[in-house]
This record gives C-alpha cells, sequence and structure tokens, in this order.
C-alpha cells in the first residue's frame, strides 16, 4: 500500500473515521473496516465502484469475494484473514461482486491498521480493478483498446506495458511528462529517458518499479519513489503506482504504472527531517503539548534545562514544571490558544527537577490540524537565568559606579570649598586644590589597573612621595608588601599628598641636605587582627614648630582613616615632623570608646555642650573625611553646634545611645557597613535626620521611604536648607511633647 495512501487512511482512523474529504483525493477504492468487519469510510472512489454504500454495514454485505471456483467464505477473504493475524494481505487476485450484481476482476490489499497504544483498530481494503482480457463481446471495444481509453481518461500521467514491458500505450499526460511519445518497439519499462532511484543514483530501467512488480519481485523503500528524467533533460520526482493485469488464470499479462508527482511529499519529509534535526539539535526546550496542557513531544534541549527526560514528562502535564502561584499564567495561555489569540513572547519562571527556580523566556505558537483549527501548542523555552544574573550584576555595577563617581565628586568638591577657605590667593587655591585631585586621580588609576581589587602600600608611597621629589633627594622608603583595600588606599593618598606637600614646602625637603624616611612593619602583638604601622621621618630641614591653628592638611592627616580604624599621630620634633599611622589588616572595626569621639577642630576633647544653647546640635555621619571637615564647618558657620564626625557604623551607634544631640545627617553608606540599625535608631528615639548619598532612593534602607535624601554632590545652600527643615521638626516635637 502506498505510503500517502497508508498515512491518510491511518490519519482517518486516528480521527474514529469521520467524514472527511482526505481519502476522496485518492483515485483508487478504499474501503476503512474496524476489527469487526464493519465499513466506517468509504472513500469517492469506492462510493462510485459500490453506488449502495452505506458506512456501519459488514463488508461482506456490500461485496463478495469469488474465485473461479465460486464465492469464498468470509473467513477466508483476505480482509478477514488481515483482520485475524494483523499482517497485511496484498494484491490477492479476487472476484468481486456487489449488490447490484455487477462482477469484475480486482487486486485485494488488505492493510492493518493500528490505534496509538499498537492495538488492532481496522484494516483498510485497497481495491485495482484490472481489466478483463476475456474476448470482446456484442458491442464491446476489445480489451486493449477499452484499456488504453480507460488510461486516456485519466488525469495523472499513466501508460500500459505487456507481459515483456513493451511499451503499448501512453495518455497525454505521461507524454506531457516524458517529453516525448516512446516507440512501441524500442521503449520498454518506463517512458523516461532515464530514471534514478530516490537517492538519486543511476536505475536501470529493467530494475525499476514498474519490472519489478510486474516479474513478481519485491520492492525496496528507495524505488517507492524514483526520479525520472525527461527527453529535454527536467527530472520529475513521482511514484509509480503499479496495477498488475492478469488473465482468468491469474497470470501477469501486463501491467498498468499511473506516476503521481512526489515533489511535495518529498519537500514535506525533507522539511520535516529538517525541523526534527533543529528540534533534536537545540539547546532551547522545544515542547508541544495538547490543549489541555498535556505533554506530547520533549527535546533533548528541554531534558538540559528542566532536568526531566522525555520518558518522565510526554504524556504528564505541563504544570509539574510551573511554580504553584503561576499556574493562572498557564490557563491564561491555554485560554488564548482556544480563542485563536496571539501570544506573544514573554519572560516568567520554571521549575526544574531538582526543585530550583529559573527565569525562561517564552514564545508559545498554535498548532492546527489539517483544517486550521488550533490542536495544541508549541512552546520554545531558553534558560535566560545567566542572563538575568549578568543583568542584575551589571545594575550592580553601574550603581555602584554611580556611587563612587559623586563620592569622588563630593570629596572633590569639599576639598575645593575647604582649601578655597584656608587659601591666601587664587595662585595657592589652584596649586593646592590641583595636587589633591592628582593624588585622588592617580590613586583612581591603580586601582583600576588592579581591577579595584586594591592598592600595594609600597606603589601609593612611592607614587605620592617621590611624584614631585626633585632627583637626587634623600628620601628612603621600605617595608614589605601589604595590599590595602579600595577605600583605604584612596583615604591614605590623600593623607600622604598632605604630608608629602608639607614636607616640600615647609619641611625636610624644602631645603638641601634635608631627608625623609618612610617605612613600615607588621604589627600582631596587641589585636585582634594584625595591623600596619607606617613611621614617617623627617630630618635636616627647618627647625619644627607646632602649627596655632589646624588647617585642612592636619584635618585630612588625622581624620581620613578614622572610618578604617585608624590611628594617627603627630609630632612637631624640632628636628623634623614625625608621623605615625596605624591601619588594620582586616575590615572589622574596633568597638568605640566614647572618649576617643571628638569634635571637630578639637581632637582630644569629648563633646561639650554647644556654644549657642538655642542653636541645634547637629550628628554628623560620614566616612569620607573631606567632606565631613566640609559639612562640619559649614554647620559650624551657620551656627551650629556639630557632634562628631562619627566615621563607622560603631563611632555612630555610641553617639546615638549618647543623645546629645537634636537632628542628624546619616551617610547611607558607611564603608561598606548597613546603617539601618542607625536609621532605626534615631527613628526610636523621634530624632529628625536625613540620609546623605551618591545612591538613588531604592538604594537607601527599607522603611525609610519618608526620610528626606541630600545627593551627593551636594551645595552648601542644600545642606542648610536641609538642616532648617529638621530642625523645624525638632522645633515641633518640642512643642508637642510640653
Amino acid at each position: 500500500m502506498p505510503k500517502q495512501l497508508k498515512a491518510a487512511v491511518t490519519t482517518v482512523l486516528g480521527h474514529d473515521f469521520p467524514s472527511l474529504q482526505a481519502l476522496d483525493l485518492v483515485p483508487l477504492p478504499v474501503l476503512c473496516c474496524d476489527t469487526s468487519g464493519v465499513i466506517r469510510y468509504g472513500n469517492a472512489a469506492a462510493a462510485r465502484l459500490f453506488p449502495s454504500l452505506a458506512p456501519g454495514e459488514p463488508f461482506a454485505d456490500l461485496v463478495a469475494c469469488e474465485n473461479q471456483h465460486g464465492p469464498i467464505p468470509w473467513s477466508e477473504t483476505p480482509v478477514a484473514r488481515s483482520i485475524a493475524s494483523g499482517a497485511a494481505e496484498r494484491e490477492i487476485p479476487v472476484r468481486l461482486a456487489g449488490r447490484d450484481g455487477a462482477r469484475f476482476t480486482a487486486l485485494l490489499t488488505a492493510e492493518p491498521l493500528f490505534d496509538g497504544q499498537g492495538l488492532l483498530a481496522g484494516v483498510a481494503a485497497y481495491i485495482q480493478p484490472v481489466p478483463e482480457s476475456s474476448p470482446a463481446e456484442d458491442g464491446a471495444l476489445p480489451p486493449s483498446t477499452r484499456l488504453h481509453a480507460l488510461i486516456d481518461l485519466l488525469a495523472a500521467p499513466a501508460y500500459a506495458i505487456d507481459s515483456d514491458g513493451r511499451i503499448v500505450h501512453c495518455n497525454r499526460a505521461a507524454i506531457d511528462l516524458c517529453g516525448f511519445v516512446p516507440g512501441p518497439d524500442t521503449d520498454r519499462w518506463s517512458p523516461f529517458r532515464n530514471i534514478y532511484n530516490a537517492f538519486g543514483e543511476p536505475l536501470s530501467k529493467d530494475r525499476g518499479p514498474t519490472a519489478l512488480i510486474l516479474n513478481g519481485k519485491p520492492v525496496s523503500d528507495h524505488l517507492r519513489e524514483i526520479i525520472g528524467e525527461s527527453h529535454d533533460g527536467c527530472r520529475v520526482r513521482v511514484q509509480p503506482l503499479v496495477s498488475v493485469i492478469r488473465d482468468r488464470d491469474g497470470r501477469a499479462v501486463g501491467a498498468v504504472t499511473i506516476l503521481l508527482e512526489a515533489k511535495a511529499s518529498h519537500e514535506t519529509e525533507l522539511h520535516t527531517s529538517r525541523m526534527s534535526a533543529i528540534v533534536n539539535s537545540s539547546r532551547d526546550a522545544i515542547i508541544s503539548k495538547t490543549l489541555d496542557g498535556i505533554v506530547e513531544t520533549w527535546n533533548a534541549g528541554a531534558t538540559e534545562i528542566f532536568g526531566y527526560l522525555p520518558s518522565e514528562m510526554i504524556g504528564q502535564s505541563i504544570t509539574r514544571i510551573i511554580p504553584p502561584e503561576r499556574l493562572a499564567e498557564e490557563e491564561n495561555i491555554l485560554r488564548r490558544l482556544r480563542n485563536n489569540e496571539r501570544i506573544d513572547h514573554f519572560e516568567t519562571e520554571r521549575l526544574t527537577r531538582d526543585g530550583r527556580r529559573i527565569q525562561i523566556s517564552l514564545t508559545v505558537s498554535p498548532i492546527r490540524d489539517c483544517l486550521g483549527r488550533v490542536v495544541g501548542a508549541s512552546k520554545i523555552a531558553r534558560d535566560i537565568s545567566e542572563r538575568r544574573r549578568a543583568e542584575e550584576i551589571q545594575r550592580g555595577l553601574i550603581k555602584e559606579l554611580n556611587h563612587r563617581v559623586k563620592n569622588t565628586l563630593a570629596t572633590v568638591q569639599s576639598l575645593a570649598n575647604q582649601t578655597a577657605r584656608l587659601a591666601s590667593s587664587p595662585t595657592e587655591f589652584s596649586a593646592n586644590l590641583s595636587r589633591r585631585i592628582v593624588a585622588l586621580s592617580q590613586t583612581h588609576d591603580l586601582l583600576s589597573r588592579n581591577m579595584w581589587r586594591g592598592a600595594e602600600l609600597e606603589t601609593i608611597v612611592r607614587e605620592r612621595v617621590e611624584a614631585d621629589v626633585p632627583p637626587g633627594t634623600g628620601v628612603q622608603v621600605s617595608g614589605p608588601s601589604v595590599l590595602l583595600e579600595p577605600q583605604l588606599a584612596l583615604h591614605l593618598s590623600l593623607v600622604l599628598q598632605e604630608l608629602s606637600t608639607n614636607a616640600l614646602v615647609h619641611g625636610a625637603l624644602s631645603k638641601p641636605g634635608g631627608t625623609l624616611s618612610v617605612y613600615w612593619s607588621i604589627d600582631g602583638s596587641d589585636r585582634d587582627w594584625p595591623r600596619v604601622v607606617l613611621h614617617w621621618v623627617e630630618k635636616g630641614g627647618p627647625e619644627v614648630t607646632e602649627p596655632v591653628t589646624t588647617g585642612l592638611g592636619t584635618t585630612l592627616i588625622r581624620r581620613s582613616l578614622v572610618a578604617h580604624d585608624g590611628d594617627v599621630s603627630l609630632v612637631y620634633d624640632p628636628a623634623g615632623l614625625q608621623c605615625q599611622i596605624s591601619l588594620p589588616l582586616a575590615g572589622a572595626s574596633q568597638p568605640l570608646d566614647l572618649g576617643s569621639v571628638t569634635r571637630a577642630g578639637d581632637l582630644s576633647a569629648p563633646p561639650g555642650p554647644p556654644a549657642n544653647e538655642n542653636a541645634p546640635r547637629v550628628l554628623v555621619i560620614e566616612d569620607e573625611a573631606a567632606i565631613a571637615f566640609d559639612l562640619v564647618t559649614t554647620l559650624e558657620e551657620m551656627g551650629c553646634s556639630v557632634v562628631g564626625p562619627a566615621a563607622t557604623a560603631a563611632q555612630a551607634q555610641a553617639l546615638v545611645r549618647a543623645g546629645q544631640f537634636d537632628l542628624a545627617l546619616l551617610d547611607a553608606n558607611l564603608a561598606g557597613e548597613p546603617v539601618e540599625d542607625i536609621a532605626a535608631a534615631l527613628q526610636a528615639r523621634s530624632i529628625p535626620f536625613a540620609f546623605l548619598s551618591g545612591y538613588g532612593r531604592s538604594e537607601l534602607p527599607s522603611g525609610f521611604d519618608s526620610i528626606q535624601l541630600v545627593r551627593k554632590p551636594f551645595t552648601i545652600d542644600q545642606v542648610c536648607q536641609v538642616v532648617r527643615h529638621l530642625a523645624r521638626q525638632t522645633d515641633a516635637s518640642a512643642r508637642r511633647n510640653s
């Protein structure tokens, strides 16, 4: 039975023999019976052959089978034998008698058909009427003439051969297809000039399907379709349908071959093969399901992404990989598919076999049957978890970069403000500010080269100390290898810049013969964490005296390293300035001794009462020394009394517990330490406060949406406005309490 015909009949059986038109396109009669021998369907050709055909009646009632000895019992007919054995009965020569008394010779093929579970569902009876070879009766055409006339009536290309393979007749369609009129004495087996097998390999005509079938030999699968080459060289792929003509004794006396163009079928198979290869090799999950959500296909990509094997998912509900809270999403997809709505791709979440949740990009397309009805859906899912993580990391990096840039700009702004306050001339202002900005810039370059993992202490020292020192000047640098984290590296760079500038302008490097020694060591004796202790020793310069007033440089030196639990001591020895810096080599801050917390401008005394009893007391919590110093100066110019500044979370918590202030300015990021507890403590004490941050509001601690945010870098006017607003809140709270 031809593959296309068998596929069409199987489709009909799979739909419980509905009245479809698929088999009506087949030119030969086909009757489909169930396992009890009842006709469930007959195509248009069968209806023409048996005018009284009515589905639902037994096959034996419609047509009787006979041989030369008379009627054949139903149990011995090819149809009944195929039902009983489940095997095919092919091209059995019989005489058929209809209810109207008409009798004709035919080759009867019975093909068993099976359901999806492999159980026998019925039989398709494929009937090939063969011409009678009896002598002409009164007024009838001779058999050959009648055969040729029937061939000429066919729309498809067809030709007849005798028992020796000589072509005795071709219809017009075959002549047009093959490109020439065959001669009866020279052309045998096929009207094509040359024929090839399905793979395009040359094939001898006497080994073609027509010759094999006429001689009773099997036809291999690669000859079910052949390629014919016409006289003008064109090639066409055809499927030969060969009907053997037999005499009354069953001997083969010739054959009729109908050439059905197989291009569409072949292209369909190629397309199916290509699509199958794409699906099987795709790293994406490609899944098909019914409109009830039952999985029908599951490719290797789906196994790779979700972890389930095809045997574990085919026949199961797709909800197996859908999180419970997203089941409504799947129901909506199925509803829209049933309504023939289009579903654009979207991103969602699914479950893997081991219970993990993954992010996927999902595309849903409807699957339609031959009548255009939506019968299912195909889904293509791509795992985008890594992309999502990369995007989150990218967003985090951008936010962090934005924060660092704004913090750096705020630091530069504060350095500019304080440098301007203390400069005696524009030239001095420009020179001092430039040196400080260059120090920041060069340390940023150093950190960038190290991917912001940190910077070597020796490199920082040499860049800061030797940058402006003339060659041959007595500078000695020594110490073990120490890697400093990025923020500490920036702050220490500013400190060394101030010390270096002072040494060049006022200290040992300002005159010939002066020397500078910078050395450091690791001390692990009295601390939970080892510390690096750096010594700065100047000798041979002008006599040193302790300054009467505290300038920006001294303040930066003393305050820059507080946020890192650093200790700084300055000794104004007449022989030369000495500075000792002690820094922990781990990120942990030490508990704060309240006695060590100082007011701005006084690094030895604890907080005292405000100079003006009516002026607000402002707690400043800021880890950047330059910004903190600028805030303190601005607040004092406003008449405020400043508590702090606190540079670490521990210092801030201690000052909040002491409670000697009216309002607060809180940096939202203290060297990476969270400030939620500090904000909560301020809120619990009903103390008005504002956040200072280079981040946006979305990065602030949650639960504090009503708290005002001052974005870095900020102006002096912004700080003044915020402090006045907070002071009014303090006054209003005091009036309510009174």
